[in-house]
């Protein structure tokens, strides 16, 4: 497989994942108003409780399960020596989302908090992601856990296969709240 048969994949995944948290943003009362294309932000969905909308940025780990787990959250903080990922995003909370955990699968902390985290912190900084052109900082993550909100929940079939219908139907860019839950009553 190239690289960019790669990178395709690898978006797909991502953006799976992202109507996958979708669902679990509406099953916890907020609104999910639509996602995003740009480096700004990644959903933006509205809290009544808060009346406010809230801009998540994800990031989905493929890699870690229950057998294969380095300990270590990777943020990107650079790609191609320029500003990305938690240095440009303009979202309220950064959403590490390990999707193959069944347990402790997503993990929450403030935009904010998290750029303070890091400088703070003498990280361990290494290059990956495609062709190892991003700069990221690796996260010990149970020694910083305190740092974030961190949630287990379980996902059902029925959710998963709906994120794939989703991406699959290419609902995505016109996602919200009353579509998804009009799916997941009708759905199998």
């Amino acid at each position: 497989m190239d690289s960019f048969d790669k990178f395709k994949k690898d978006l797909r995944y991502g953006e799976d994942s992202e109507i996958l948290f979708c669902i679990y943003l509406i099953k916890n009362d907020l609104i999910v108003n639509n996602l995003n294309l740009d480096y700004k932000y990644d959903i933006k969905a509205f809290s009544e409780k808060l009346n406010r909308h809230l801009f998540f940025e994800l990031k989905t780990d493929k890699f870690v399960d229950e057998e294969n787990d380095t300990g270590n959250i990777a943020i990107e903080i650079r790609y191609r020596k320029k500003p990305s990922g938690i240095s440009k995003t303009k979202a309220d909370w950064f959403v590490y989302f390990f999707r193959n955990l069944k347990k402790e699968n997503i993990w929450m902390i403030k935009c904010s908090d998290l750029k303070e985290l890091i400088k703070n912190n003498n990280f361990k900084k290494v290059m990956g992601g495609d062709d190892n052109a991003s700069e990221l900082v690796l996260i010990p993550r149970n020694s910083h856990k305190e740092s974030f909100n961190v949630i287990s929940y379980p996902f059902t079939k029925k959710e998963k296969n709906l994120a794939k219908l989703i991406y699959k139907l290419k609902l995505d860019y016109h996602l919200n709240s009353d579509k998804i839950k009009h799916m997941l009553k009708w759905s199998l």
